[in-house]
């Protein structure tokens, strides 16, 4: 084999070594001729500059990618320095087919055949991701910069021997220290006193390996002591302790709020535990945020019970409207006193209590309500039997004046009783004795049969022995007036009484009695005088219908009283004459001294019923009688009203009105 053929070979498999290691390598390989034209690239650069092979091959190496301006120059030139043998390498940045930016570490290799050049090697390494790193570090070491200079906070800086590696200016100016006092010292040295030293050996071991915030007292370089929060952070450099940042905050000014707010809120405990009113505070929404321990003593439950719910949980049902609109009242800024509601105890019993509400007021805007309840119960039930008490004295005052109202009436009543019977008894006396004797006159006179023959003179007879029946019966009521009604009760029936008094009666045959009387139910009376008052009735009735007309007499038993009613179809009477109708001495009638409805009235009372009478002209008159089925007896003197209506019509007058 001739040793050409064998250096032919030689080439080949030369050429198949450079082929596969441009194919595998990791760095983008863009082979150009000497004008700049590519004439061959790899994969690694087919994805650099995006696109395919085929959108490479052929174009000037300038036209690959968006150069940015101020890179063209520099790449051109660079190329010219290749060809001339002195090239170097240099970073472009340039935008791919997708437009996204890229940073490119270029170098070059000049291909020569047979000594001469025949093209050129561009070898690109993408290197976007370090210079996105690097550009983050830097930022982020400025970053640190700035918060370091312009924290608020004194900010230290120390190595891992805590050394102070750097301060800013508000750390110089809280301890006193300048810069160039402080580099270099040792950090405890500087601000630790003799008695944190133990303390602040320990927070720094902890900060080597963690976070640490921590409240200590820190001394500044004229040797005040000042209470500091330290905040420290350990630095580390591939896994390695290297430092720490430490951040101190003067909390002076804190602390003495601190005290302050302490000292605040232990008068206030005071004064919610030595109050007798529950204090509460609410959120807008209703719920409770405070609680004063007086709420346990009025509610039943503790405090961690009640804070949290909403504040109708403890209202009555029927209460949480009314609660309702008075806290949206204080929650819209007005103030609320006063009101009383009704609560409910964790045993489910009720309790009173007054609430007083104003709102809570932060920057201008309302931030919830605040409240205080007083039980008022005990309060309530004494203004409660108060109240009894004054109607029970406004009763009895009024029983009081009543009874000395009838007391005198009664002795005035009593004192013209005793006058009238003094006068009935004298006249009775001084005219029995003439009349009696007129009577026996008139009587023989009539025997006479001379006498008898003369119709005109037996006619003035008769009329003389009425007329002495008259004035007897006069003498009679007035003595009846006079008297006190004394009672023997015995037991009978309503209708046994209308039968007895019916029987003492003649009726007029253009009269008719309906007789509704019942057997029930059996009642005590004094059947005798009850005869002469309905007696009475029913000859004013009679009286009242002189062209005849109906009366209807009707019994009914109601709870422990039986009515008798009296209605007639007579003339009636007016509503003037009804108010005189109990008077004695009052009449309608041409004959009589009208002592009948009184004397009435009284036997009705003795009974300790009373007496009615609705009446209207031209249609008739109804009286109504009511007595207890057993008569109470009397005390101290005091009448027994049974059932007295408080009111009745127009129409009707009370007899007990008009005694």
């Amino acid at each position: 084999m001739s040793k050409k053929h064998h250096q032919s070979q030689g080439n080949s498999l030369s050429e198949e070594k450079f082929k596969r290691i441009f194919e595998v390598a990791s760095d983008g390989l863009i082979y150009m001729d000497t004008s700049g034209r590519i004439v061959d690239v790899n994969e690694q650069a087919v994805r650099i500059f995006g696109g395919s092979k085929e959108d490479l091959l052929g174009k000037h190496f300038t036209r690959v990618g968006v150069v940015s301006s101020t890179n063209l120059p520099r790449i051109t030139k660079a190329f010219a320095s290749i060809l001339l043998g002195r090239g170097a390498p240099l970073e472009v940045q340039i935008r791919n087919k997708k437009g996204q930016m890229q940073f490119l570490e270029c170098s070059y290799s000049v291909m020569k055949t047979d000594g001469k050049l025949a093209g050129i090697l561009a070898i690109a390494r993408d290197i976007t991701e370090r210079k996105k790193a690097e550009r983050a570090l830097l930022e982020s070491q400025q970053k640190f910069e700035r918060l370091f200079s312009g924290s608020p906070e004194a900010a230290v800086f120390v190595d891992a021997r805590d050394h102070v590696q750097d301060i800013n200016s508000r750390f110089s100016e809280l301890f006193g220290y300048s810069s160039e006092e402080a580099l270099g010292k040792a950090l405890d040295d500087l601000i630790v006193p003799a008695d944190k030293r133990e303390e602040a050996e320990i927070l720094t071991q902890e900060s080597m390996v963690g976070y640490v915030d921590h409240e200590t007292v820190r001394k500044r370089k004229d040797g005040l002591s000042i209470p500091v929060l330290m905040s420290a952070a350990p630095v580390t450099l591939e896994g390695q302790y290297t430092g720490c940042v430490v951040l101190y905050r003067d909390i002076a000014e804190r602390k003495k709020i601190e005290e302050q707010l302490r000292e605040s809120e232990e008068r206030l405990r005071g004064i919610t535990e030595r109050s007798f009113d529950a204090i509460l505070a609410m959120d807008l929404e209703g719920r409770i945020t405070f609680v004063s321990f007086v709420a346990e003593r009025i509610l039943g439950y503790k405090p961690e019970e009640i804070k949290g719910k909403s504040l109708h949980t403890f209202f009555a049902e029927r209460e949480i409207p009314k609660a309702a609109q008075a806290f949206a009242e204080v929650a819209s800024g007005k103030s609320m006193r006063g009101l009383e509601l009704e609560l409910l105890r964790k045993d489910g019993s009720s309790v009173t209590v007054e609430v007083n509400g104003a709102p809570i007021i932060k920057d201008g805007k309302v931030v919830g309500v605040q409240a205080t309840a007083r039980d008022i119960s005990e309060r309530k039930q004494m203004q409660q039997k108060l109240q009894e008490y004054s109607e029970e004295l406004e009763a009895l005052v009024e029983k009081r004046t009543r009874q000395l109202k009838e007391a005198q009436d009664q002795l005035v009543k009593s004192e013209r009783l005793a006058a009238i019977g003094q006068v009935a008894a004298m006249v009775g006396h001084d005219l029995r004795n003439p009349l009696t004797g007129i009577k026996g006159a008139a009587y023989y006179l009539k025997t006479k049969p001379a006498l008898r023959k003369d119709k005109k003179t037996m006619e003035m007879l008769e009329l003389i022995e009425k007329d002495i029946e008259y004035s007897n019966k006069i003498i009679i009521d007035l003595l009846e007036y006079s008297r006190d009604v004394h009672l023997e009760l015995t037991e009978t029936t309503p209708k046994l009484i209308i039968g007895g008094t019916l029987s003492l009666l003649e009726v007029p045959n253009n009269i008719q009695v309906i007789n509704l009387t019942e057997s029930d139910p059996r009642i005590k009376a004094d059947i005798e005088k009850l005869n002469r008052a309905f007696v009475n009735l029913i000859k004013n009735a009679i009286g009242a219908m002189p062209y005849g007309g109906k009366l209807a007499i009707k019994s009914t038993g109601t709870n422990d009283n039986v009515e008798f009613t009296f209605a007639d179809t007579g003339m009636g009477m007016t509503k003037e004459q009804m108010g005189k109708i109990w008077a004695p001495f009052f009449t309608t009638k041409a004959k009589g001294m009208g002592l009948g409805l009184p004397i009435c009235k009284g036997i009705i009372e003795a009974h300790k019923g009373y007496i009615t009478v609705e009446s209207m002209p031209g249609i008739g008159t109804t009286f109504t009688v009511t007595i207890p089925i057993e008569p109470k007896p009397t005390e101290g003197g005091e009448k027994v009203w049974v059932n007295v209506p408080e009111s009745l019509s127009s129409m009707t007058t009370k007899a007990s009105e008009k005694s």
